[in-house]
């Protein structure tokens, strides 16, 4: 695949974070799994099996891709459905029409009135740094 830098603008500015810079992404990887085409610095990124992907990590963060035919490799919280601890997951926003990467953000899923619920709150745009 060639590389195509505009569509990872937004790793300089995830690494430049001072609280979750220095974590790594962990994707999901089983033979049913599937995720798009995309593209990444594979020094950020771990392919794990599902007990790795699940489980709660310090270093490492779940990775997701959006688009407008939905998440793969599902829905985040199909995974994370009997967590009890605040989990803090990652969306690659990407349109598979036109390759476009809109940058990464950061949700936490914590439990409210006893319902799961994802809550954005950081967003790292895929800009060139100006």
């Amino acid at each position: 695949m060639e590389d195509r830098p505009w569509t990872k603008y937004w790793i300089a500015k995830f690494q430049k974070d001072s609280t979750y810079g220095n974590m790594r992404f962990k994707m999901l990887e089983t033979l049913k799994t599937k995720y798009p085409p995309f593209e990444i610095d594979n020094t950020i990124i771990d392919k794990v099996d599902l007990s790795t992907f699940i489980k709660d990590d310090d270093n490492r963060i779940p990775f997701f891709i959006g688009s407008q035919f939905g998440l793969s490799p599902g829905h985040p919280l199909s995974y994370f459905h009997k967590t009890e601890n605040v989990r803090i997951i990652a969306i690659l926003g990407k349109s598979f029409l036109s390759g476009c990467v809109f940058g990464i953000t950061l949700y936490k899923i914590e439990k409210n009135d006893g319902e799961l619920q994802m809550n954005k709150f950081l967003v790292f745009e895929n800009r060139e740094q100006e």
